[in-house]
């Protein structure tokens, strides 16, 4: 089964199918370092899974499927939701050979909309963008309850929430939002996000960390991708992921995330 709602144009404004499409193919470049951590993925969620109710489970970021169990999951659980702001045409095929699955397409951070209307009417009068008076949706709460979710898994998606909605406002606000400005709202953006999932039912699995080195030379850059803390957790592991070998993503350098998976 699979719920779209009316694109509305936020989504295409803030870039998020590009952003989707640029995922796949690094994945196909990278697979062989990709593997083990999606593997780990796959491992921290069911583990997380089996003590808790086996009804209703919620996957948030489901995007490729890369990193969700689908098979364990529709056949442990009696309903199974895969969340995202949009899910690939394959995937809205592949969802089709499995009964109890249901994709759900919506922005589930809050901000994405309130950040686009408040930018454009700054721009329309001409004033600066003022990011303290953005009030985020309870999209995420709502969907959460609505649908009486016993499990919900927060999918490599917390440190991505608000890179196109920061993106978005820095593009449009002719630099007269500070660093600080921008850093606190980060910080309110992911904070909303873990303030949404409900304790003793949540798993969230995130990198936190980057760090690029030259692929020739030995320079180190190192970038925090989580402004918020976590919740206290049950059970956590941590893990590295190469993401990137090829000096694509930061150009002329590897980049390794530093994970961290959680169950709360």
């Amino acid at each position: 089964m699979f719920f779209k709602p009316k694109k509305n144009a936020y989504i295409k404004a803030l870039g998020y199918s590009i952003d989707q499409d640029g995922i796949i193919n690094r994945y196909i470049r990278e697979k062989e370092n990709w593997d083990l951590h999606l593997e780990q993925c796959k491992r921290f969620i069911l583990d997380s899974a089996a003590n808790k109710k086996q009804q209703t489970a919620m996957i948030l970021g489901s995007g490729w499927w890369l990193d969700i169990p689908t098979e364990e999951l529709c056949q442990r659980f009696e309903n199974v939701f895969f969340v995202d702001i949009v899910h690939p045409s394959q995937m809205r095929h592949k969802a089709s050979k499995y009964k109890n699955l249901t994709l759900i397409e919506t922005e589930i951070s809050g901000f994405a909309q309130s950040t686009y209307q408040t930018v454009r009417l700054a721009k329309k009068q001409k004033t600066k963008v003022d990011l303290s008076v953005i009030i985020p949706q309870t999209i995420l709460s709502d969907l959460l309850k609505e649908n009486n979710v016993d499990f919900v898994v927060s999918l490599n998606l917390l440190n991505q929430l608000d890179i196109l909605i920061v993106d978005y406002v820095i593009e449009n606000s002719n630099d007269d939002v500070s660093e600080h400005e921008i850093q606190t709202f980060r910080e309110q953006i992911q904070s909303f996000h873990i303030q949404s999932l409900p304790k003793g039912k949540s798993c969230i699995i995130s990198d936190y960390q980057e760090k690029s080195t030259q692929l020739k030379g030995t320079a180190i850059q190192n970038k925090t991708l989580v402004h918020t803390a976590f919740p206290v957790a049950n059970r956590t592991a941590d893990w590295i992921w190469l993401f990137d070998s090829q000096g694509y993503y930061v150009e002329q350098h590897k980049t390794i995330f530093q994970v961290k998976a959680i169950d709360f």
